[in-house]
């Protein structure tokens, strides 16, 4: 037990130190706040990304699976996109797709809380990103609204989904980024969710977010699944880049 309380703080240090390492060496880059986030850990956000812009983000999970989305901003309150899961695509594992990829991304705001000053802003989706063995949300309805405190500030986000699939109903997923400053980022977030087998889970999810640029942001989560009385835990690396087409 001891040996894997050492090994754990040094995977902790060895990661803020990079963290540290690369912070102070693009810190005499002008920072801009980043653009508003179009989905956590596991959960989207009302958030869709700007006209013309495309994202790319890749994820790091479980075994050496990685999960990869492209997104394309078509309007300002329209996005579409692709996602790709591959099991053990890293490590020494035979790489394997599992069944449901590719899956398909769409995300449409239907208010936007700069705008109406009244509403939060509230979006439609759907995701059907299946990766370590569970699904993706499918259909979705979220809604997100952005408090600031001086030079910090954060967001709250809420919504239900439903899954694609037999055998499964409506979800609940909510979850809260905190910024302290516009580079560094906590999340966590509680969302409910089915696997392959169609068995509900709850999943606690939690991380630190750095975004060095306004157009790359690396995070650094932990999810933590209850399934049918057991517990799966896992560690996730994300990476995400978004820049301008046209």
């Amino acid at each position: 037990m001891k040996v894997k309380d050492k090994s754990l703080k040094v995977k902790v240090i060895a990661s803020v130190f990079i963290l540290f390492t690369v912070h102070c060496l693009l810190r005499p880059v002008l920072y801009a706040q980043p653009q508003l986030p179009y989905d956590l850990i596991g959960i989207p956000t009302a958030y869709p990304i700007q006209k013309g812009s495309c994202s790319i983000d890749f994820r790091v999970y479980g075994d050496g699976g990685v999960l990869s989305k492209i997104r394309l901003g078509l309007l300002d309150s329209l996005f579409l996109g692709l996602s790709l899961s591959v099991d053990g695509l890293v490590g020494s594992s035979t790489p394997s797709i599992p069944n449901g990829n590719p899956g398909v991304l769409a995300k449409f705001r239907i208010f936007d809380e700069i705008t109406s000053r009244v509403w939060p802003t509230i979006s439609l989706g759907f995701d059907s990103s299946n990766y370590w063995g569970k699904k993706g949300k499918g259909f979705y309805g979220i809604v997100s609204k952005e408090f600031s405190a001086g030079k910090m500030f954060s967001h709250i986000h809420g919504g239900l989904n439903r899954p694609v699939g037999e055998n499964v109903g409506i979800g609940f997923f909510i979850g809260c980024d905190f910024f302290f400053t516009p580079e560094f980022s906590a999340i966590g977030e509680i969302e409910s969710g089915y696997d392959d087998a169609s068995s509900i889970y709850i999943s606690y999810n939690f991380g630190i977010e750095y975004t060095p640029l306004p157009t790359l942001r690396v995070g650094f989560f932990a999810r933590n699944l209850f399934i049918s009385g057991a517990v799966q835990s896992t560690r996730e690396i994300h990476i995400g880049y978004t820049n301008k087409l046209f």
